[in-house]
């Protein structure tokens, strides 16, 4: 509720819905970074969806620079499932990933 008053003058008030920061779904950034091999925004989207078949999810990957990608993920679980390993092999390519750290 916001509202303003002047003594002697009147009240006003105004009701305001406001979403809660709760039912707002944010996703969660890492950094991947390619071992070996050479990979591009597509085959990163391309496995992260080949990985995660039974959700659906809008990856969005960013080249950082030719070795590491900024990457959303829907949450933190899905994320940690990612960073268990040291490294890992792309199923679709040629590539060797490693994830550098969670934003």
């Amino acid at each position: 509720m916001i509202d303003f008053g002047i003594p002697g003058k009147g009240f006003f008030g105004l009701n305001i819905n406001c979403a809660s920061s709760s039912s707002k779904k944010t996703s969660v950034r890492g950094i991947l970074s390619i071992n070996d091999g050479t990979a591009s925004v597509e085959q990163i989207e391309t496995e992260l969806n080949h990985i995660f078949s039974d959700m659906t999810w809008e990856w969005k990957v960013k080249k950082l620079n030719d070795r590491e990608f900024l990457v959303s993920f829907p949450s933190k679980n899905i994320i940690r499932q990612l960073s268990r390993p040291n490294s890992f092999d792309f199923d679709c390519f040629q590539i060797k990933a490693v994830w550098l750290r969670q934003l």
